[in-house]
C-alpha cells in the first residue's frame, strides 16, 4: 500500500451563501514507500509540472445553521478538479462547529481512470485504480480588520 500526506491544503467557506472552495499543490504531498514512488507519482501519473493543483468547490446542499455549535452531517455538491480533468461530485462530510471554527473530515474514493490518470501496463497491478482520500481541515473565522 502506498499511503502520501499534505498539510497544504487552503480553502475558504462562506457561510451565508453555503460556498467552499479548496485546493491543494500536488507536489506538497510527501511520505510514499521510496523517493522513486515520489518521483513517479509527481512527473508520470498526476504530472504535476504540468497540472499543479487539484480542487473542489461548490456549494452544501444541507441548510443546517452552522452558527450554532455542534456536529452537522452535510453533502457538498461541486467540480472536483484533478489531472486537467473535471468531474462533478457530491462528497459526504462531517462538520463540526465549535465557537464560530469549523472542522470538515471526509473520505471519499477517486477512480484513477475517471481523472485520464495513465498507469503503465509493467507496473499495472501494483497501482491500484482506486485511491482513498481522507480530507481532514480546519477553518477559522476570519476576522474583520
Amino acid at each position: 500500500m502506498i499511503s502520501a500526506t499534505s498539510n497544504s491544503l487552503h480553502g475558504l467557506i462562506d457561510l451565508e451563501k453555503r460556498t467552499f472552495a479548496l485546493r491543494i499543490l500536488i507536489r506538497s504531498f510527501k511520505g510514499f514507500n521510496s523517493g522513486l514512488q515520489h518521483e513517479h507519482f509527481n512527473e508520470n501519473y498526476l504530472e504535476s509540472e504540468k497540472f499543479p493543483d487539484a480542487s473542489f468547490r461548490g456549494k452544501i446542499i444541507e441548510q443546517d445553521d452552522f452558527t450554532q455549535d455542534g456536529k452537522y452531517s452535510v453533502r457538498a455538491k461541486g467540480i472536483l478538479s484533478l489531472h486537467g480533468v473535471e468531474q462533478e461530485r457530491i462528497i459526504k462530510s462531517e462538520v463540526t462547529v465549535l465557537n464560530g471554527n469549523i472542522h470538515v473530515e471526509s473520505k471519499f474514493i477517486i477512480l484513477v481512470p475517471d481523472h485520464d490518470i495513465k498507469v503503465p501496463r509493467v507496473v499495472h497491478e501494483k497501482v491500484a485504480s482506486e485511491i482513498l482520500i481522507e480530507v481532514k481541515a480546519d477553518f477559522k473565522k476570519k476576522t474583520e480588520n
